[in-house]
């Protein structure tokens, strides 16, 4: 044996938890920072891959909006009224001329630029050019229209190189859905106009942003084409050579603070959108958490420096507390009960505790040697009384009873006589004095259930015992007794129906069986003194004080009985261990 070993072994108890509890204390903080890194850092991850889907997710939504507003351009350039309109043939709205069929034709036009207005919120006007002739179709035509006459014919050519495909042309907070009108009715594929379609950038944006990016704060956006901006509301341009080519996102200094920015080429129109957004909007939760981590680690220190402290000071209570015990058990009072701190201590003080304990009941024992030898004695005549009984001969005989019954079809009688079978058959047979839940719950149901036909709808009785105490010990007929005891002290005293509720639950010491009724319940001067073997009610002291006598001697004093009044009936609780 080492040195340092025996000296360990000698060392004072408070040496020792010292050196056990300190070194535990530091290991618990080492791995509860390191795994709250490792948290973080995943965290961290996953957090960031969100925020740039969300963001990915919103530039997809402003796509698919310009989509949509395509299409609308391409089914109004389709339809048979621009077609008819501004066919090259007679009759045509090609010119302005006071007409009746000009009239019509100009008619269906401006209905149908109406409805496809109406079709998405964010086209603010439509406007179709043929030769000296214009069609104007919303709430901004005066204001564009004067814009767009100084650019009217870079329009018109860029439609032009459009050869029939979209166009989309920026200016300022709007974005120009441009396109060549071709004559398809025909198959000619012959100009006849350009459309010209004002889609409201700025509002698309923002309320497609808004409808992705549900988390408090609205991203910026800068949308290229090449090197060209279509659209940004971002105060302050993204460096172009901190966002590489493809799709991802980084962390960047725009104007005076950080930026979380995503980006990405996966357009159909072939733009780059760039979304950005305070980097303290993504992070602020996470700092957060690592501000409670940190605090959680704090006070888990102090929680163990205190628990060290009061590890300490339960050592030196524990043999204070055992001198007081063996003085009042000096002074004659031998009803000092074990203290529970200590029945599961395996140090000094647990041993100095259960050997006190020990030394207590066996005095205890001596005071009651002649009350249980009587109780011993009783228990011996009733296994006597029940040896002279030939089991086989009385269930050969109650088979027969119960063959004879269903013959007659009295049904009635053959239920009680199997009942009654199962329920002596239970009571004879040979156990420890300790059955299960289950099969004590069984005998009770025969029970109820004999006593059932005796008083009809006057008796009611409810089980409310989970499955998982089925396998809880009790002491044999224990259940059974108390819940005689019920249907006699109180469906006999009263008129109405007695209802009794037979329950189990787990309890902080184990289990606890109850026995309710609602009858008028016991007196309160038997109460005070419900085991006494001398109360007034007979049998009731002598049949409870029995259990109550079994269940100290199969597990401790800790167990037993309590009994009380509700004010509508009587509560009898058995306590047990699990």
């Amino acid at each position: 044996m080492s040195c340092s070993f025996r000296w360990f072994i000698n060392a004072k108890l408070r040496t020792k938890l010292l050196l056990l509890v300190i070194p535990t204390m530091l290991l618990l903080l080492c791995v509860t920072l390191t795994l709250s890194f490792l948290v973080f850092n995943q965290y961290e991850a996953m957090v960031y891959g969100s925020t740039e889907q969300i963001l990915n997710m919103a530039a997809g939504e402003i796509e698919d909006n310009l989509m949509r507003i395509e299409s609308i351009e391409s089914s109004l350039i389709g339809s048979d009224e621009i077609q008819s309109a501004l066919s090259l043939t007679e009759p045509n709205a090609r010119r302005r001329e006071p007409t009746t069929d000009y009239n019509r034709l100009a008619l269906g036009v401006y209905g149908k630029m109406g409805k496809c207005l109406a079709e998405n919120p964010f086209v603010s006007s439509i406007s179709i050019y043929v030769e000296d002739q214009s069609f104007f179709s919303g709430s901004e035509i005066m204001l564009e229209s004067q814009e767009e006459e100084e650019d009217l014919a870079w329009i018109l050519t860029e439609a032009a190189e459009g050869k029939g495909k979209t166009v989309w042309l920026p200016r300022g907070d709007k974005l120009l859905c441009v396109k060549e009108i071709r004559d398809i009715r025909t198959m000619t594929l012959s100009p006849l106009g350009v459309v010209v379609m004002r889609v409201d950038l700025k509002n698309l944006a923002e309320e497609s942003l808004c409808a992705e990016a549900d988390s408090g704060y609205l991203p910026r956006i800068c949308i290229l084409s090449g090197t060209s901006i279509i659209f940004q509301n971002i105060s302050e341009r993204v460096p172009a050579f901190s966002v590489p080519p493809g799709s991802g996102y980084q962390i960047l200094s725009i104007g005076e603070g950080k930026s979380f920015v995503t980006y990405t080429d996966d357009s159909t129109l072939g733009w780059r959108y760039i979304l950005s957004v305070p980097f303290d909007s993504v992070s602020g939760q996470m700092t957060t958490m690592k501000t409670g981590v940190v605090t959680a680690v704090v006070l888990l220190s102090l929680l163990l420096i205190l628990l060290l402290l009061r590890m300490v000071r339960s050592l030196t209570e524990a043999f204070g507390v055992l001198a007081q015990r063996m003085e009042q058990f000096a002074s004659g009072d031998f009803s000092v009960e074990p203290d529970l701190r200590f029945l599961t201590r395996t140090d000094e003080a647990g041993l100095l505790h259960r050997g006190f304990d020990s030394m207590a009941r066996d005095v205890r024992t001596l005071v009651q040697d002649n009350y249980l030898k009587r109780l011993l004695l009783k228990d011996a005549e009733l296994k006597s009384l029940q040896r002279q009984l030939n089991p086989h001969f009385l269930f050969n005989t109650l088979q027969t009873v119960d063959w004879m019954a269903k013959a007659r079809r009295q049904t009635d009688i053959s239920q009680i006589v199997e009942a009654l079978g199962r329920l002596l058959r239970y009571t004879l047979q040979e156990d420890t004095g300790l059955v299960p839940l289950a099969a004590e719950t069984e005998a009770v149901r025969n029970y109820i259930a004999i006593q059932k036909y005796r008083y009809q709808e006057r008796l009611e009785v409810y089980f409310q015992i989970p499955e998982s105490l089925g396998d809880v010990r009790i002491p044999k007929l224990a259940l059974q007794n108390i819940v005689e005891n019920s249907i006699k002290y109180a469906l006999e005293a009263m008129l109405e129906t007695c209802r009794i509720t037979i329950s189990a639950r787990e309890a902080d010491m184990g289990v606890v069986l109850t026995v309710e009724d609602n009858g008028p319940g016991i007196d309160e001067m038997l109460l005070s003194k419900p085991m006494q073997p001398e109360g007034t009610r007979a049998g009731l002291g002598i049949g409870l004080r029995n259990i109550q006598q079994r269940i100290h001697l199969l597990f401790s004093d800790q167990y037993g009985l309590r009994l009380h009044n509700t004010g509508h009936g009587t509560v009898v609780e058995i306590h047990l261990p699990r």
